[in-house]
């Protein structure tokens, strides 16, 4: 059986907390089956690659040409025909061309899925899925969501099987191993490298040292797998 690829970003903080809490509490309220959630937006795949070794060195690549992307999570909406409940995700135009780019790129020797080539992407992180047309429309309805998250992308992960291979750190601008992407002193360094880039860079909600302080507490006590 060959290895399945991923890439996605995976949320952080605040938004990772409430968005996780918002599909155990879906779950739980309309019987759906789910396992460990881990909130995240996919970019890729899944897929099957021939070369892993150069499938991490054009992510690497891609990555490097792109400093913090931002992008909007607002409101919550369904795919019908797949009986997918999500969060919506507003893109900037530098995330859509950087989902471009490495789409474009590993299509010459990845089996990407249909999904891939859709346009415009749907860029979504998944409350729930494998549900009902109706069954869909009734929990999007009943939801009651009406938080937003304004966000830059710190860190771009490349799964393998599920599990983290590796990940770009679009803040210390370098490629982390699966070791380095769960540590919690390398996510610090993160952190404490994000509150010497100028306010420019930081999202409306990250504004004013206190936020930064509680953020770097909160994530560093909750590092992803």
């Amino acid at each position: 059986m060959k290895d399945s690829y991923l890439i996605e970003i995976r949320l952080l903080g605040k938004s990772k907390c409430e968005t996780r809490n918002l599909i155990l509490q879906t779950s739980k309220e309309y019987n759906i089956q789910v396992s460990r959630p881990i909130p995240h937006i996919t970019l890729v795949g899944g897929f099957n690659a021939n070369n892993e070794a150069k499938l991490i060195q054009d992510f690497e690549s891609i990555s490097r040409k792109y400093g913090l992307i931002s992008y909007l999570i607002d409101g919550i909406d369904i795919f019908p025909d797949s009986g997918v409940v999500y969060l919506d995700v507003q893109p900037s135009k530098e995330l859509i061309s950087y989902r471009r780019e490495l789409r474009d790129k590993l299509q010459r020797y990845c089996n990407l899925c249909e999904y891939d080539f859709f346009e415009p992407f749907e860029f979504h992180s998944t409350i729930a899925m494998h549900l009902s047309r109706e069954k869909a429309e009734y929990v999007k309805k009943k939801i009651r969501h009406d938080k937003k998250y304004s966000h830059r992308i710190l860190r771009a992960t490349l799964l393998k099987n599920g599990k983290i291979l590796v990940e770009y750190d679009f803040v210390l601008r370098r490629m982390l191993s699966r070791r380095k992407a769960l540590s919690k002193q390398g996510l610090s360094k993160t952190f404490k490298k994000l509150n010497d880039v100028n306010n420019q860079w930081f999202p409306p909600e990250t504004h004013g040292k206190s936020f930064l302080i509680r953020i770097w507490k909160s994530l560093i006590s909750k590092v992803h797998l």
